[in-house]
């Protein structure tokens, strides 16, 4: 690299963090529940050992079932030790991850290009540090945006262990790999995949090939077991299990429902067309190939709600132009066939799934190949075409990138999407201490999700004391000294009931969002309305009553 080289390179990814680390605490907007978890979590474990389900050192946290790796919460402890119970120091290891993931992208695709790999590397260096989905994915706590970060680097060592024949590159390889086993469950059936992949490509052009091969293939063999001794755990398949497409409404009513539309006596035609695996493989189908499409690439079809922008799409319009040219490119550029093959196997796990898809977090790994794949257009385009054809482009891009980033900024925090980020619970959890202090019992929705992980944070409750006393009652709803956190969105219902009004005497009752107080019953027992808690959009999150 020149001197020049260097610059770029520093100023690209200094672009990176400056994208990702802006106002990071306040956008975006809303504490989403996961967040929120994860840095309880991050908490409980630095200090004690162990979650908030007393669980010693755990490599899963259950949450509905789900049981996610745990990876993402040891990240975070050192930071909200040592920066304090913010939501900067939540979100800032994950946004510093995903910037330098830039710097993983330059050598990845100079280690892959054939010629001109410091100009290719720098493209792919810079297009990932503006790509609008890495950049927001990267601002909201997501443990997707470590695994890639650690596939990029893995992918890059295993190709230098293929080249190199050297087992200091294959040790590199699989503790990379291994590491992101522990933050993210795709990961752990992609990255064999990517490794046999990688090594059946790059090796047949390398000199002593069948000896270079038989090295990289252990080092990827090593990773696929240490991936199915994982995968066999119940624990890793509990996400799977809630959202696999076996459990599909749709599909279970096909194969049922199917076979009798078609009427008696036709057992041949019913078992033909109405069997599992036709249809799970023509739902899969369905499911696969509208993670190709522009209506999930440029449209607003892509999920979950609370990672999108505002009128915007997963990448610009730019991107889209020079994305097809590098599949245009792929008959000459050999790295770019392997990008694109790379970029069809990406989106596999996420096609097996239901419930929010076409889903841009489960198809997270499509990223890297697709920067590969719109660097290679950029500088097919660089090659070909004049220097104003060039220049008009990226101001394209400049423009476009600054509509994503105005509508990022300036419409984000009143979007629909921070009414799936849990907007207005953060504010909640800080004002439940301040508000049990003056009441006998304080009594707080569910809706739109349990707020202790808020409250436990927010208001710097030690996590040995806190976990240890937030109990389940003989009601089967949990409670922390005198803070109930109910199973009623609407915890003024129970006034309703004549029997047990009088154990609500001196009560504050927190309902949630979209709760009806019968104005009968508030002049009957007196109920006072004293406050709410509002979004920034001003619509309530909860509304706060007295009953004396």
């Amino acid at each position: 690299m020149t001197k020049k080289d260097k610059i770029i390179l520093g100023l690209i990814v200094l672009l990176a963090l400056v994208l990702r680390l802006w106002q990071l605490d306040k956008f975006p907007y809303g504490f989403h529940f996961d967040e929120a978890k994860a840095a309880w979590n991050a908490v409980s474990i630095g200090l004690t050992g162990q979650d908030d389900h007393g669980n010693k050192l755990p490599m899963y946290y259950d949450s509905f079932g789900d049981f996610r790796p745990t990876g993402i919460i040891y990240l975070i402890i050192p930071f909200v030790l040592s920066l304090g119970r913010s939501v900067w120091a939540v979100r800032l290891p994950v946004a510093i991850i995903g910037a330098l993931s830039s710097l993983g992208m330059f050598v990845l695709a100079g280690e892959v290009a054939k010629e001109k790999k410091i100009k290719f590397g720098l493209w792919a260096a810079f297009f990932m540090a503006i790509n609008p989905w890495h950049v927001s994915v990267s601002r909201a706590t997501s443990e997707v945006i470590v695994a890639m970060f650690l596939l990029i680097f893995g992918l890059y060592f295993l190709i230098r262990t293929l080249r190199s024949n050297s087992w200091k590159w294959g040790m590199a390889t699989i503790l990379t790999i291994c590491l992101s086993y522990f933050f993210y469950h795709s990961i752990r059936i992609l990255a064999p995949m990517f490794g046999v992949l990688t090594v059946a490509y790059f090796g047949f052009s390398e000199k002593n090939k069948f000896k270079k091969m038989m090295w990289a293939l252990g080092v990827v063999v090593i990773l696929g077991i240490a991936s199915s001794g994982l995968m066999l755990a119940p624990e890793a398949r509990g996400r799977l299990s809630q959202v696999s497409l076996k459990s599909d409404f749709q599909i279970l009513y096909e194969t049922q429902k199917g076979p009798n539309e078609d009427g008696p006596n036709n057992v041949l035609v019913a078992r033909a067309f109405h069997n599992k695996i036709t249809v799970l493989l023509r739902r899969f189908g369905e499911e696969y190939f509208s993670y190709l499409g522009t209506d999930f690439l440029v449209g607003r079809a892509a999920k979950p709600q609370r990672y999108m922008t505002t009128n915007f799409g997963l990448i610009t319009y730019v991107e889209l132009a020079l994305l097809l040219m590098g599949i245009a490119a792929m008959v000459t550029r050999k790295e770019l066939k392997w990008a694109g093959l790379a970029m069809l196997l990406a989106p596999l796990p996420a096609a097996v799934t239901m419930e929010d898809v076409p889903n841009m977090h489960r198809s997270m790994m499509m990223v890297p190949f697709l920067v590969l794949m719109i660097a290679g257009g950029m500088s097919l385009l660089v090659e070909k075409s004049n220097k104003f054809i060039v220049l008009v482009l990226l101001g394209g891009l400049a423009a476009h990138m600054v509509y994503y980033l105005h509508f990022y900024y300036s419409h984000g925090n009143y979007a629909l999407s921070v009414y799936s980020r849990n907007g207005g619970l953060m504010e909640l959890g800080k004002k439940l201490d301040e508000l049990r202090k003056e009441h006998d019992r304080v009594i707080v929705t569910n809706y739109s999700d349990n707020p202790y992980a808020w409250y436990a944070y927010f208001s710097g409750k030690d996590p040995g004391e806190f976990n240890s006393k937030y109990k389940k009652n003989e009601n089967g709803m949990y409670e922390y000294e005198n803070i109930v956190f109910s199973n009623e969105r609407c915890p003024t219902n129970f006034l309703n009931d004549e029997k047990t009004r009088s154990n609500y005497k001196n009560s504050l009752l927190i309902n949630g969002e979209g709760c009806e107080v019968n104005p009968d019953l508030v002049k009957k027992l007196g109920l006072v309305k004293i406050d709410n808690v509002e979004r920034l959009d001003e619509s309530e999150v909860a509304g706060i009553w007295v009953y004396k």
